[in-house]
């Protein structure tokens, strides 16, 4: 794991200590809606990977990289 990814963990669950020590109630109720969130957003990407998997199979690597390309910088 990368260290940003540890310390957004290390954030969130220091976060959710803090908030169960004020409410437990609401820290209970805030994991459900992560939960429902996450799965909400995972349906979505599941569907973007392989709609963008299938593109690239279907439209030729030089195009892609054509369209990927910087546009050149004109100075003055």
């Amino acid at each position: 794991m990368d260290p940003s990814t540890i310390i957004m963990m290390a954030a969130a669950v220091i976060v959710l200590i803090l908030v169960y020590s004020k409410s437990p109630h609401a820290a209970g109720r805030e994991l459900n809606a992560t939960g429902s969130l996450i799965l909400e957003i995972t349906r979505r990407m599941v569907a973007a990977f392989t709609l963008a998997g299938l593109i690239q199979a279907v439209v030729p690597q030089e195009l892609i990289l054509k369209w990927m390309e910087k546009p050149p910088v004109y100075e003055v």
